[in-house]
């Protein structure tokens, strides 16, 4: 496989997409009621509880549907960018799947916005309206490689392997030329 798509050329695009949809999901995001926490607790339920939440639910239903589909997976992070904050987990699928097999792989994830809107809702608990928050916004990532594989031919096979995807034939480019961000 010879061509390849590294998320990391487009990472001013992904960066930009996430904070729109955080602005978006915050702005339709459930109300909150803020139980009497020390500060410790707001930063352990309120932040690092659901950050945890979100990456391990996230990653692992990207798996789920990559392995019902007889591929090999493997998890890893990656860093973005020059500091150590931008860090990104991944999923990789080492086994090639054609594009129509990459679309559930990758809306997967979409299910738990929803679910974790609901959640809020439903206790106005923070710990579920942050991982709404996170969730949607860390779909940034997945929508940015949606938009290429949509306009790949279905039987294209693809391996991802991690942060960059590889195929035997030429990606497109995520955006429209109107919208293409310095690389």
């Amino acid at each position: 496989m010879k061509y390849r798509f590294d998320l990391r050329k487009h990472e001013k695009g992904v960066m930009i997409l996430a904070v729109l949809l955080f602005l978006l999901s915050l702005s339709l995001s459930p109300p909150v009621r803020w139980p009497p926490y020390s500060l410790l607790e707001y930063v352990i339920y309120c932040s690092i509880a659901p950050v945890l939440l979100v990456i391990a639910l996230h990653e692992g239903l990207h798996a789920v549907v990559a392995r019902l589909q007889g591929a090999r997976v493997e998890f890893g992070i990656t860093k973005l960018g020059k500091s150590w904050v931008a860090m990104a987990p991944y999923t990789a699928v080492r086994t090639p799947l054609p594009v129509k097999m990459w679309i559930p792989v990758l809306l997967a994830p979409f299910s738990l916005s929803p679910l974790f809107y609901i959640l809020g809702s439903a206790t106005g608990s923070p710990i579920w309206v942050m991982a709404f928050l996170i969730n949607t916004s860390g779909l940034a990532g997945d929508i940015v490689v949606l938009l290429v594989l949509i306009r790949m031919p279905k039987d294209a096979l693809v391996v991802d392997e991690g942060i960059e995807m590889v195929s035997e034939i030429p990606f497109p480019e995520p955006w429209p030329e109107l919208l293409r961000l310095g690389k």
